[in-house]
């Protein structure tokens, strides 16, 4: 297993690792690998749920990859003008 030294690590930041460490009975090291983890698979589950969101608007307006959307100020305007 690799190992992981971080230089100049801020005092707080540690003091609350620490602390949440503490809280849920791992080492120091357990918990900072159980958070960085989480948020690396918070992170693809973002990138994941904004492709499904642009492929849901794309499919909705019919605007194809590559292309530009239409200007929201014009489609504004035509539907208070309904």
């Amino acid at each position: 297993m690799a190992t992981l030294q971080v230089r100049d690590f801020p005092d707080e930041l540690h003091k609350r690792l620490s602390e949440l460490a503490d809280q849920e009975h791992r080492s120091l090291a357990q918990q900072v690998t159980v958070l960085l983890m989480r948020a690396l698979e918070q992170s693809e589950s973002n990138i994941r749920r904004r492709s499904q969101i642009l492929d849901m608007v794309q499919a909705e307006t019919g605007v194809k990859p590559g292309k530009k959307a239409p200007d929201p100020v014009k489609l504004v305007r035509e539907d208070r003008e309904r």
